[in-house]
This record gives C-alpha cells, structure tokens and sequence, in this order.
C-alpha cells in the first residue's frame, strides 16, 4: 500500500495544528500550508472547493542520507502529507508509505532509511488517533 491514512474526530484546524506537531516531535519539519493548494485550485481553475492543504513534513537528516549514498532516492522521498475534511465532520489524514518508493531505488540502503521513516509514521498515526 502506497499511502497511510487516519480518520481523526478533531476537527479540521485542530487535525492540522496536531498533524504539524506530530510530524515536528518525530524530527520531521513542515513547510506549505493550509491554504496553499486551495488558493491555486481558486486562481488558476477557478474552482472553490473545500479546502486541501497538503504540507510538506520533510526530515533533513534523512534527505541528507539519502543524497549520499543513493542520490536518486531523494527523488523518492515520501514528504505529501493531505489533510481533508469529509463529510460526517472527521476530518482525514494521508499520507506517503515510504517502503513502497523505497523498492524503486533498487539499493539496500534506501529501504533501511524508508524502513527507519516508516517506524516515525506510523508513531505519527498512532499520536494522531489518541
């Protein structure tokens, strides 16, 4: 499975405060924001619809892992992070599987990281639901 989901009874704002500190307590930094795809779907399609923030929760000290040793895996390197609010009033989080995109770099090295990631996650699913 590629991506990683949660549904959350917290509504949207708040999901988007806890999912930012969740991913910075597991060493992750968040850049976008909550209005950065909604305000380009409005400007350039001219469509309004709920909005869609997708953050960018990135750990430098794996990009620079993965630089290293397999340069093409920081292509790979699973940073979307989509929080969306739905229709019963949950409000849903997703986001990448890191050993998936491992697998395409065809280097062991790359699934250690993605393997390492993915534990983090998974503690970022598991604070999410509390």
């Amino acid at each position: 499975m590629y991506g990683i989901s949660t549904r959350v009874g917290a509504g949207f704002i708040e999901t988007i405060h806890r999912v930012i500190s969740a991913f910075q307590t597991e060493g992750f930094g968040i850049q976008g924001g909550s209005e950065v795809v909604s305000a380009q779907l409005r400007s350039r399609l001219a469509i309004n619809d709920d909005p869609y923030p997708k953050l960018g929760a990135c750990s430098l000290q794996f990009s620079y892992q993965a630089i290293g040793p397999v340069r093409k895996f920081s292509l790979l390197s699973p940073c979307n992070v989509v929080v969306r609010e739905t229709e019963d009033g949950s409000t849903r989080i997703l986001f990448m599987n890191s050993l998936p995109t491992s697998d395409l770099a065809n280097d062991p090295r790359a699934l250690s990281m993605a393997s390492v990631v993915r534990v983090k996650l998974g503690r970022v699913i598991e604070s999410l639901r509390e």
